[in-house]
Parts: C-alpha cells; structure tokens; sequence
C-alpha cells in the first residue's frame, strides 16, 4: 500500500495486459455481465483487462488475491474501494485509452489520472508548456 504522502503512478500497455491478465478469472460476475453489455469488442476488451489491471495492483497493495478485493461504484460508474476494505484509506482512479492503462493511488489523498489518445495536430511542446510548469 502507498505510505502516506506517497503516490503510486502504475501504467500498462494493453500487450502487457494481454501476457499476464486472465479477465475472466479476476472479474467477479457483475463485472463480466458490464462488460459484456458493450457491443463492440475494443471497448469490451479494454473494460474487462483494465478491471482486471485494478483488481491485481489493489489486491496487491492491500495482500489479497485481485478476486477478493471489494469494489464499490461512485454514481458516475467510478470505482471506489469498498466493505471491510474501505477502512485501509486506499484511494486511485484509473484511466484507459486505445493501447493503455494508467493506475494512480495514495493513501488518504485524493488522487486522478487522465489518460487521453493524442491528435496528429497536437502540438505537443506548447501542450507541455501549459500543463507542465
């Protein structure tokens, strides 16, 4: 679990995920059942692999298996750690995009992450300049 004060920045490619994620073994029921409600397989695929990406790196933070993590969902559709669990004070967001997944996490601090495909017309130093100071 991240101490206090600290952030935990985890990012997967969706190859990686691919190699050392089993979705279908992680995912309880109604997670399965989500993704299964959306019609094309990109966005299926990449709903039931990110999932499964949270449920290994929580359930690795807090020493229990990924399928034994307790998750709630925000009235937004976020995600929150829930039951029992939710005493830890382990806070994340996580976020997806064609190709990746990025995980962030703190203890007791409010934490987000955006992850976003960028367009060939982005300039990217003055993007920087504006976000990065």
């Amino acid at each position: 679990m991240p101490e206090p004060n600290k952030v935990w920045l985890l990012a997967a490619s969706e190859s990686w995920l691919h190699r050392h994620l089993k979705p279908n073994q992680i995912l309880n029921a109604k997670e399965q059942a989500r993704a299964e409600r959306y019609v094309v397989e990109a966005p299926r695929t990449q709903f039931a692999y990110a999932r499964a990406f949270l449920r290994t790196a929580l359930g690795q933070a807090l020493q229990i298996p990924p399928e034994s993590v307790v998750l709630g969902t925000g009235p937004h559709g976020k995600p929150f750690v829930a039951g029992d669990q939710w005493k830890c004070g382990l806070l994340f967001n996580l976020t997806h995009c064609a190709g990746l997944t990025v995980l962030v996490a703190s203890h007791d601090m409010l934490v987000g992450v955006d992850a976003e495909q960028p367009s060939r017309d982005l300039d990217r130093h003055r993007f920087a300049e504006r976000f990065f100071h």
